[in-house]
């Protein structure tokens, strides 16, 4: 049986941009309950050596995870989980980020596609990159 995920290797999203305010940092907070000072203490964060607070790296994952599957007219697919995920920068709370996504891999014999997923900053250096394996239903 061939198996077509409607989407090939290379593909590419477009690139959303997004702005991870105050108020979504302490929402995820409250959600999972990781309330690390680091996060939601602007007093605390100031006196890191970031010099203020930063953006959950969960919270983060979830802003990449694909559209590009979602917005073409794949078969229905679940997140099969991540291959790789690396935080490379911290950004700040207020940050804008833009994300981006392009399938690395296609393994039809398990009938799944592998997309790179970035978060990069405003001077484009990437903050977050991830592998996101998703299987076909």
């Amino acid at each position: 049986m061939s198996f077509d995920p409607g989407v090939a290797i290379g593909e590419e999203s477009d690139v959303v941009t997004r702005q991870v305010g105050v108020d979504d940092v302490l929402q995820f907070a409250d959600l999972t309950g990781d309330h690390e000072p680091i996060h939601v203490d602007e007093v605390f964060a100031r006196s890191t050596p970031f010099g203020e607070r930063l953006v959950h790296g969960v919270l983060l994952l979830g802003l990449m995870a694909d559209r590009l599957l979602t917005a073409t007219h794949a078969p229905p697919n679940v997140s099969y989980g991540y291959d790789r995920v690396r935080f490379m920068r911290p950004v700040p709370v207020g940050s804008r980020v833009f994300l981006s996504s392009r399938v690395l891999h296609i393994r039809a014999e398990r009938r799944e596609v592998v997309v790179e997923e970035i978060c990069r900053l405003e001077d484009g250096q990437p903050a977050a990159v991830a592998h996101h394996v998703f299987r076909f239903i």
